[in-house]
């Protein structure tokens, strides 16, 4: 695992958190930094897999759905992935529905309801 979040979350089990507004640091960007890094199938793999490890980590219920719909992102990063094969497209899509059996439905229903809104939009505007 990398990044400070499971360092975050297990501070979290013994007391509050608390943050701050302002700004209290700098990070410097370079080659070999995370935010310099070429978002790939390989890197996404990697950050599901480090989503998967906190998952283990922390049995928390409020954790979990964070963690699963960060998870059901990457695979379907990985499914639309212009790079990805059939074959591929389908093991992602098949791994994000173990995180959510009802993403389909849900894709869909999110689909419909942002055309049910434009199309009232364009409507009222008649």
């Amino acid at each position: 695992m990398y990044g400070d979040t499971p360092l975050f979350l297990y501070a979290l089990k013994f007391g509050k958190g608390f943050g701050l507004t302002d700004y209290t640091s700098t990070y410097r960007r370079h080659a070999g930094g995370l935010t310099n890094q070429i978002q790939n199938n390989e890197f996404y793999l990697k950050f599901i897999t480090h989503l998967e490890n906190i998952k283990k980590a922390f049995n928390n219920e409020e954790y979990q759905k964070v963690l699963n719909k960060g998870i059901i992102g990457f695979y379907l990063r990985l499914f639309f992935n212009k790079k990805s094969n059939y074959l591929q497209k389908t093991k992602f899509l098949l791994k994000a529905l173990k995180y959510d059996k009802l993403l389909i439905f849900n894709i869909v229903k999110e689909k419909l309801n942002k055309e049910k809104v434009s199309n009232s939009l364009s409507t009222n505007n008649k």
